[in-house]
């Protein structure tokens, strides 16, 4: 499974919330002149339409746990950082999805923008990187603080409920919504 596994599997769960999500394509084709026509620079992965409420954009990051033990700062672009704090500033709400991937069981956080701003500020006066877990060797400062995504976050970890996602009870994600299933 890559990235684009996890958004689909994050826009299926949206949808049986009863949201209304919409993937951008990563480029499109002009009909008349058929040269390619690139999305917005940093344009959120998925945008969110509540029909009850707020609506919401979602940046999706997978980490492939065969490789990485951590997810990298840097991962998010600057123009993806500008999208979700502009859309934050102007009353919506911005997510980043982080998926741990080719591992069992998967995981995945949905984490309020916001607070994910404030882990980074913790986390990056040590490395610019935080661990999905604790298992394995990183910084003392990281383990004596307790700074992995699965302790950090724990609160914005999504459960697997058979071929679904669920938000964790009281996840803002979730504030408006009447599930379909």
């Amino acid at each position: 499974m890559e990235e684009s596994g996890v958004r689909q599997q994050l826009y299926s769960m949206l949808k049986d919330y009863g949201y209304w999500p919409l993937r951008g394509r990563d480029a499109t084709a002009c009909p008349k002149c058929h040269t390619q026509i690139l999305p917005p620079i940093g344009r959120p992965d998925i945008i969110v339409l509540a029909p009850h409420g707020i609506g919401r954009v979602v940046e999706v990051k997978a980490v492939n746990m065969l490789k990485d033990k951590s997810f990298s700062f840097s991962s998010i672009t600057p123009e993806q950082r500008r999208w979700l704090s502009t859309y934050a500033m102007d009353g919506g709400l911005g997510y980043l999805a982080i998926g741990a991937i080719n591992v069992r069981p998967m995981r995945l956080w949905v984490i309020d923008w916001e607070y994910w701003c404030g882990i980074e500020v913790e986390v990056i006066q040590y490395q610019m990187s935080i661990p999905v877990t604790l298992d394995g060797k990183f910084k003392r400062e990281i383990v004596d603080n307790h700074l992995s995504l699965e302790l950090v976050a724990k609160s914005y970890e999504l459960h697997r409920v058979k071929t679904t996602w669920r938000l964790p009870k009281g996840h803002s994600l979730g504030e408006d919504i009447v599930v379909m299933r």
